[in-house]
């Protein structure tokens, strides 16, 4: 079996996507030192958020999983679903 080595580049590059992704909000994914970023006690920037659009794919992949839901499914949390598309 072939054994994966790392050179001290690749910590480093791994070590910088780790500090990159600390300071991403977990919710929007967006930088945090914007997002909370304070002037004149408040906020230093406004935010918009537009209609969202939806992923029918996503919505297709719910809707199994609801069906499923239904019919009892056991720890339907380990599932995998797999999304294709039909036409």
């Amino acid at each position: 079996m072939w054994d994966a080595e790392w050179l001290e580049e690749d910590y480093a590059w791994a070590a910088a996507y780790r500090r990159w992704l600390a300071g991403k909000c977990p919710g929007c994914k967006m930088d945090l030192v914007e997002t909370t970023a304070m002037q004149d006690g408040g906020p230093a920037h406004t935010y918009h958020v537009p209609t969202p659009r939806r992923c029918y794919a996503c919505d297709a992949r719910i809707e199994a999983q609801e069906e499923a839901d239904k019919k009892g499914s056991l720890r339907p949390q380990a599932k995998i679903w797999q999304i294709e598309q039909t036409s």
